[in-house]
């Protein structure tokens, strides 16, 4: 690059880092907190937590076995599982870094 490429660059870059700075600056006022309608967003939040609590009460008092009786149906109890058993298999070699029965050695050939 030449030396009038290089120093455009520079003013360049050290605009851009000064109005980052400034407009930092500028919103670090934006930040401040509104007490009037955090109160309103805490009692939002409050009432939402409320409504949770009592439908997560109201679903610790169900009972869906029992009410419904699913699981007593004649239906639900002549079903059969076509599962099979998973015969337990050994995994990998006692040695990893022993050579193979069958394989002849590896060689390394540097030309």
């Amino acid at each position: 690059m030449t030396s009038t490429t290089k120093n455009i660059f520079i003013v360049l870059a050290i605009l851009t880092i000064a109005f980052a700075g400034y407009y930092l600056y500028t919103t670090q006022d934006a930040t401040v907190l509104n007490t009037d309608s955090n109160q309103i967003v805490l009692q939002n939040m409050l009432d939402n937590t409320q409504v949770f609590i009592e439908r997560r009460q109201e679903l610790n008092n169900t009972n869906i076995a029992g009410s419904l009786g699913i699981f007593e149906d004649e239906r639900f109890r002549s079903l059969r599982s076509f599962t099979s058993s998973v015969e337990e298999q050994s995994v990998g070699k006692d040695n990893p870094f022993s050579q193979r029965q069958n394989s002849p050695p590896v060689t390394s050939t540097s030309e």
